[in-house]
């Protein structure tokens, strides 16, 4: 960033990306990505993930080898 503005700019940019980000609800890709061990998901998406176990405990095998679901 040659300048002020433009980090000015980036910054808002950020900002805005933040707000449209709801994480007051489960989302299907950071679902899967709890699945899979990642770091990037919230509380909510953490209680979507043991719901889906609890339904079915074999969902958890199937999210880590998606060879075994086709």
């Amino acid at each position: 960033m040659g300048n002020d503005s433009e980090a000015s700019a980036a910054y808002e940019s950020a900002d805005v990306l933040r707000n449209r980000i709801d994480t007051t609800r489960a989302h299907p890709a950071r679902d899967y990505e709890v699945f899979l061990g990642g770091r990037d998901n919230h509380p909510v998406d953490r209680d979507a993930a043991a719901a889906a176990l609890a339904a079915d405990p074999v969902y958890g095998m199937v999210a880590r080898k998606p060879s075994l679901g086709a």
